[in-house]
């Protein structure tokens, strides 16, 4: 038998993801060099390219459609994207992913925003599709 959640109120929740989101953003900040060289290559097997080729399978078969890469990190995702024609655009909590995003797989800053995927700065409906590749277990 599963054991019953533990039931905490708003205001324990919102400090519990404040404390995660403080965690995550000092861990990109210092890792965020060595990502690219960890995850970058699009055309080995990894998970990391089996989400990638899915969101572009996606794409492809809706053309004009946008995509907004929730999470996006370095802009893998954004990047094969924009390299095969279509509108594309990512959100992440780390200042520095993005700048490895802009500075090493030269995507366009305005395509780029810092922000919390709790609370996108975007509003509503502004994309086609969405996709968090790799940030879920976070």
């Amino acid at each position: 038998m599963n054991p019953k959640p533990t039931e905490r109120s708003p205001t324990e929740v919102s400090a519990l993801h404040q404390t995660h989101v403080k965690d995550m953003v000092n861990y990109y900040a210092r890792t965020a060099k060595q990502y690219n060289a960890w995850h970058l290559g699009l055309t080995d097997n990894s998970n990391h390219n089996c989400a990638t080729r899915a969101a572009l399978g996606l794409l492809a078969a809706n053309p004009g459609a946008s995509l907004l890469d929730i999470c996006c990190g370095s802009g893998r995702c954004i990047r094969a994207a924009l390299d095969a024609g279509h509108d594309a655009h990512g959100v992440d909590i780390s200042a520095e992913m993005l700048a490895i995003a802009e500075k090493e797989l030269k995507i366009p800053p305005e395509r780029l925003r810092c922000g919390d995927a709790t609370k996108l700065p975007y509003p509503d409906n502004a994309f086609d599709f969405s996709c968090v590749l790799g940030a879920l277990h976070h």
